[in-house]
């Protein structure tokens, strides 16, 4: 059974959330990633730096830059380099001023290298509900790898233009994914650059330099955000504010651009509380206090939000820390609100998500209208409940086949006693008496035998459902929070050693996930194919299972969807009148999406 813990339930509650919150994972459709060519773009106080990664086929696109060294056939009649870099600047990838002259260019590296990997983990797959293939790079990994600064010339610029190599109807000569980042702040997620793109530059406040073409946006737009969860037995409330904004909010002075140690332990000791104060919740019209249940520092990159890595600096102007307060509850809730009131000249509205199974609901919150509301417009529970699964098929009574079987014995039996009392002396009859009494008492096991069968003889109907009902209890336990409520709901499913083991492997997962994790949650579990295998123990429904699973995982506004596959030998055995797994052996797992 610990192999079902370590194959099943770890992967979905342990490893689905901490490779997507290490790593965020949200697996764009656009293939700007992937593409044959990649440019990343920083802006700094003093120029544009470039990291440019050229595809092999798509070399001669962006022929001026190469070294006159590595042109096939030698160089007699190509321009200078000077000359070169001044084309490049203005017909290859260009970065200008939008009022302004050509900025000097300056090739500080180039060389030959592969490519970065930044396939997703479902590159090649396709997604299960639209269809469509996820996008890879391409087989060939070889590219020219390019270094490039144009300088600002000590006047930095409004605005900037951002070009690819174009052809004469404007479109670009090659496929270019760009991402763009201004003093280490994501202004995109990858995208493709194919038509020029104008980037205004806030010299102020780089979280809000923006391009005009509202598709070269990131994902996590707004430097302070609020949301509000509901889930099966819990509501939760996540906030996200700058650093710089928390540190305010708690009258802590940052010294400098990067947070020190004692600074970081003032915002974690001070601002849990604070917030907790400025943001009261409500769930069911009764006002609660909710428990606080982690802090983290994040940064917005090319991948969404991510956890910074121990060691990491915490920029104050960059850096996002993320609050999470939890209310259990012991059913779905009927209404849950929060009160926002952080706002600032910077932000005087605040973005606001109500998110539930059915999706999130957006709210513009402002000091005039600070509640974020959620409401259960179910009109039943979203979520089946957990139930011990009873043993509907009765075995104590004995099949008429092992009755007949009896009934033939004892009329043998008696007859032959007849015929013996008749002819026989009386130590004679004892022994027959002796011996039709043991035949009998030999034909006990086997009707107990039968018995048992009796119970363990399902339809592939109730095969089927037996085995959903009960993987649906398990997963559904994890969807406590609490570890009573968890043992508690298990105990419906599980039995003795499997109980035990599964529990304390989910204590451990816990403790893990409360260092960054998010909590994994199964929306719908599909049994897909069930059949029935010889027991190896006498009282066992052994059984042969396919199925799948649909998960989301979730924190700070942005949902991860999982599906996975999986095959298992599971044996089965009623104890009190109800079903329990007594073994769980996984076959194999894939995962679809």
């Amino acid at each position: 059974m610990h192999k079902f813990w370590r194959h099943i339930l770890l992967p979905l509650i342990g490893s689905f959330l901490l490779a997507t919150y290490a790593h965020a994972d949200l697996s764009p459709m656009t293939g700007a990633e992937v593409a044959p060519n990649i440019v990343e773009i920083n802006v700094s106080d003093a120029g544009v730096q470039v990291l440019l990664e050229i595809y092999v086929d798509d070399l001669p696109v962006f022929e001026d830059l190469l070294p006159d060294g590595w042109i096939p056939g030698g160089t007699p009649n190509r321009p200078s380099h000077q000359d070169r870099m001044q084309r490049f600047s203005e017909l290859g990838l260009s970065i200008r001023p939008e009022n302004g002259g050509l900025l000097p260019l300056e090739v500080v590296l180039i060389e030959p290298r592969e490519r970065i990997n930044r396939n997703s983990p479902l590159a090649g797959k396709t997604d299960a509900i639209t269809g469509i293939r996820y996008p890879t790079a391409p087989d060939d990994p070889r590219v020219i790898y390019a270094e490039l600064f144009y300088s600002f010339e000590g006047t930095r610029p409004e605005r900037l233009v951002i070009a690819p190599p174009q052809e004469d109807d404007g479109n670009a000569r090659a496929p270019i994914g760009m991402i763009v980042f201004d003093r280490k702040v994501a202004v995109t997620d990858f995208r493709h650059l194919s038509t020029p793109a104008y980037l205004t530059i806030d010299w102020q406040d780089p979280w809000y330099s923006r391009f005009d073409n509202p598709k070269l946006r990131r994902h996590h737009r707004d430097p302070v955000m609020t949301f509000l969860y509901a889930e099966p037995y819990e509501i939760r409330h996540e906030a996200l504010l700058r650093v710089e904004d928390a540190a305010r909010l708690v009258n802590i002075d940052l010294d400098g651009s990067v947070v020190s140690d004692a600074e970081r332990q003032r915002l974690e000791q001070a601002l849990p509380n604070v917030l907790r104060d400025l943001s009261p919740m409500t769930v069911n019209g009764e006002a609660v206090v909710p428990d606080f249940d982690r802090m983290s520092f994040l940064k917005a990159g090319a991948s969404g939000l991510t956890y910074l890595e121990p060691g990491e600096d915490i920029l104050t102007d960059v850096a996002i820390v993320g609050l999470i307060y939890s209310v259990p509850t012991d059913i779905f809730a009927k209404e849950a609100t929060v009160t926002w009131s952080v706002f600032d000249e910077a932000y005087p509205t605040v973005p606001g998500n109500a998110i539930d199974i059915g999706g999130p609901f957006f709210a513009s919150l402002s000091p005039e209208n600070p509640v974020l509301t959620w409401t259960n417009y179910f009109k039943k529970p979203p979520y089946p409940a957990i139930e011990e699964i009873a043993v509907t098929q009765k075995g104590s009574a004995v099949p008429w086949p092992v009755i007949l079987l009896i009934a033939a014995i004892a009329f043998v039996s008696i007859a032959c006693l007849l015929l013996v009392f008749r002819k026989t002396s009386g130590r004679r009859a004892a022994f027959a008496v002796l011996s039709v009494g043991l035949a009998c008492a030999a034909t006990i096991p086997l009707a107990q035998r039968q018995a048992g069968s009796a119970i363990l003889q399902l339809t592939q109907e109730a095969m089927m459902k037996l085995s959903n009902d009960l993987l649906t209890n398990v997963y559904r336990a994890f969807d406590f929070r609490t570890e009573d409520q968890v043992y508690d709901r298990l105990a419906f499913t599980l039995a003795g050693d499997v109980l035990e083991k599964v529990y304390l492997e989910q204590r451990r997962a816990l403790r893990v996930e409360k260092a960054g994790g998010a909590q994994a949650r199964v929306d719908q579990l599909d049994v897909t194919s069930v059949s029935q295998l010889p027991a190896t123990a006498s009282g066992t429904l052994r059984l042969a299972v396919e199925w799948r699973i649909s998960g989301t995982v979730g924190h700070w506004g942005h949902n991860h969807r999982r599906v996975n596959a999986y095959s298992a030998e599971v044996t089965l055995q009623p104890a009190n009148g109800v079903w329990k797994i007594q073994e769980f052996d996984v076959l194999s797992q894939d995962r679809k999406l």
